[in-house]
């Protein structure tokens, strides 16, 4: 099963946010579209792999219906939804999402239902940044000591600070190898979310967050005694940015 149906699975059982849904949509690279989908708005006119559900479409043109996988095309057969591309990455799909051309998406038609997801149009937005944080996060994890993602840090819209309840401060952690203390960031509500499970009620309900643009949260920390940021601590790719880096990020390059 892929990571995606798992997600999906877990999520018909609430045990994950829709927002971790999302993610693993993004992170996703085995997804099944539609093949003038693929051709007019992903740029890809020759796809590595094509499965025909009909030889004509019949339906709402509004409506975009989106697969998880080979085997989740297959369980709509009998369906007239056309052609369909694969396998292409999730990120890149949300980037192409238009509220002019869909009002909604369907993920999974045919499948059961603990399978089967729906966008509608107002959530394309959300579906971007979520690409963007996607984007990030795999640009920090393939980061060098040359090649650092100062300008998409920079551009980031929406990190979350873990601040002190108590005094509004930035919380802070101990890192080994670093002196003094870090503060804490999270790229998305659903990495602060399961960072957060390893707390107790009473650390929980100590921390809040406030969350900022990449450039005034940079430009913020450079305000405070701090070593360092740790960016999704207790996270996958958790990573830490020493604070003599907060300039350039503040400058994007």
């Amino acid at each position: 099963m892929n990571a995606v149906d798992e997600a999906l699975l877990a999520y018909s059982r609430e045990e994950i946010s829709s927002m971790a849904v999302l993610r693993a949509m993004a992170e996703s690279d085995g997804w099944y579209v539609p093949m003038l989908f693929a051709a007019d708005n992903l740029g890809v006119a020759v796809a590595d792999h094509t499965i025909i559900l009909s030889t004509e479409f019949i339906g709402n043109p509004r409506e975009l219906s989106l697969f998880t996988d080979g085997d989740a095309v297959h369980r709509a057969s009998g369906q007239p939804l056309g052609a369909f591309s694969g396998a292409l990455r999730g990120a890149a799909i949300f980037d192409a999402l238009n509220e002019s051309q869909f009002d909604r998406v369907n993920v999974n038609p045919g499948s059961q239902r603990e399978l089967t997801f729906y966008l509608d149009s107002g959530a394309f937005g959300l579906c971007k940044l979520v690409s963007q944080v996607v984007r990030l996060e795999q640009a920090l994890a393939g980061a060098t000591d040359s090649e650092i993602p100062f300008a998409q840090l920079r551009d980031h819209p929406g990190f979350m600070i873990a601040i002190n309840a108590a005094n509004s401060a930035p919380a802070t952690t101990t890192v080994n190898g670093y002196e003094g203390v870090c503060a804490i960031a999270f790229t998305s509500p659903d990495r602060f979310e399961l960072s957060t499970k390893r707390l107790t009620a009473e650390q929980r309900a100590g921390t809040s967050t406030v969350t900022l643009p990449g450039h005034s949260l940079f430009a913020q920390l450079q305000n405070f005694a701090v070593t360092g940021l740790v960016l999704n601590p207790f996270c996958p790719g958790t990573v830490v940015l020493p604070s003599f880096l907060f300039p350039r990020v503040v400058a994007g390059a």
